[in-house]
């Protein structure tokens, strides 16, 4: 591999506290006129110029075509990401996340300077990690377990009837309803004969009570005063005015136990007994595996010394704010009212997420270094099968297969994939250890 610069730059390092580098970068602009030549050269095939054929307009009528502030702005693109690798390079460093940029000089005629700081991967002062001894908790299944596992397929597989009396909770109800918010329609409270199992909540807070004892045929208008926390934007701490018609009410047939066995393939409710334990106890192992796991990087964490920088937190705490949300979105929630629900204030869960943050990157750094120690890698065959399995997933969970390939395809992809299989690798030596 070759040594030679592709761009020449002047450089100067300042040491920071807490494994942090500052560095002054600056290209000279001689180097900047030669990438601006490149930058023009690209660009002339895509100039019309009356007299010309396309892609033969000499450079310099390509400059008087284009704005300045492009080309400038094309070419800082290229040295900036360029000049930074350079820096990194006579300096020999060994950066970890992404570097907080700063523009010091950028004008026209002149040398560009920018100042990048960085966070240095860190020196890991690793206790005996063979010597820390943990149990693998046991498992402990509980009756009641089962129990409500057999009761929600009774639920699940009983047939109903359908009822003229008045409803009562566990009923199902074909209804209709509209809400107005001060007179005003809103279409997303009109709905038009859908099925609810009726309780008191059923929809909004306070819903379903209103039903209760009402038959098929019944019609009803009501308020209610949906609470401030309430998950669905728009109606949190609204007066909403309900109109409700019911047109049906079903009642549940309750089934034996031994016909829910039966409808399911089982012999007799015995085996069906056996079967929900089985898959209970696989659950059950599952949730002790990772509750193993914790407790043993845990246990790690707490005895290792790693100093990470605040840059690489914060960027780490940003990551998990962003996952965070996105799931939240997924569900209809936005994070103030996840926030409302758990009554924390934004300062005490962004504290929460900056700890969460140095735990992650304190684990990720100690497993890497254990994984240097004892030579864990992953080979290319290793990679291959789990994403073959991440294929499989991907395709049973619905996705579309040019989908599941543009994901796949990815280096990105791949190198996660690669860095979560070392992961387990190594968590799975030191298990071996406690066992």
């Amino acid at each position: 591999m070759s040594n030679k610069s592709l761009v020449q730059i002047q450089a100067e390092k300042e040491n920071l506290p807490k494994n942090s580098i500052k560095l002054k970068i600056t290209v000279p602009i001689s180097e900047w006129s030669r990438f601006e030549v490149q930058i023009v050269s690209q660009l002339a095939p895509t100039i019309n110029l009356p007299g010309f054929r396309k892609g033969k307009v000499p450079v310099d009528l390509v400059k008087n075509q284009i704005e300045e502030e492009k080309i400038a702005q094309e070419i800082m693109e290229k040295v900036l990401p360029l000049s930074y690798v350079e820096a990194i390079k006579k300096f020999a460093l060994k950066p970890v996340g992404s570097p907080q940029i700063k523009i010091i000089q950028f004008e026209k005629g002149k040398d560009f300077k920018y100042e990048a700081e960085l966070s240095l991967w860190p020196k890991v002062k690793l206790v005996n990690y063979k010597k820390i001894k943990i149990s693998r908790p046991k498992i402990k299944l509980k009756k009641e377990a089962i129990k409500k596992e057999l009761e929600i397929l009774q639920k699940r597989l009983a047939d109903h009837k359908v009822k003229k009396n008045g409803a009562k909770v566990g009923d199902q109800l074909l209804i209709s309803y509209k809400g107005k918010i001060n007179d005003k329609t809103i279409p997303e409270l009109n709905k038009e004969k859908i099925w609810i199992v009726l309780e008191e909540n059923a929809l909004f807070p306070g819903f379903g009570k209103k039903l209760l004892t009402q038959k098929a045929g019944a019609e009803s208008t009501f308020n209610l005063k949906v609470e401030k926390n309430f998950i669905r934007q728009g109606l949190a701490g609204q007066n909403i005015n309900f109109w409700v018609k019911i047109f049906e009410v079903r009642e549940e047939i309750p089934i034996s136990l031994e016909k829910v066995a039966k409808k399911l393939g089982h012999k007799n409710k015995k085996e069906l007994e056996e079967k929900i334990k089985g898959f209970l106890e696989q659950e059950k192992e599952k949730e002790n595996e990772r509750e193993w796991e914790t407790k043993i990087t845990n246990e790690l964490i707490r005895q290792t010394e790693v100093e990470i920088s605040p840059q690489l937190i914060n960027q780490e705490s940003q990551r998990l704010l962003q996952q965070i949300s996105s799931d939240l979105s997924l569900r209809g929630q936005s994070l103030e009212q996840a926030l409302a629900q758990t009554k924390n204030s934004k300062k005490e869960f962004e504290q929460q997420l900056k700890k969460q943050a140095e735990k992650n990157l304190k684990n990720s750094f100690i497993l890497n270094e254990i994984a240097q120690r004892e030579k864990i890698t992953t080979s290319t065959k290793e990679v291959d099968k789990v994403m073959e399995k991440e294929r499989i997933i991907l395709a049973s969970q619905g996705y579309k297969l040019e989908e599941i390939k543009e994901y796949l395809d990815k280096e990105e992809t791949r190198n996660q994939l690669r860095a979560d299989l070392r992961v387990k690798k190594v968590l799975d030596f030191l298990k071996s250890l406690n066992k």
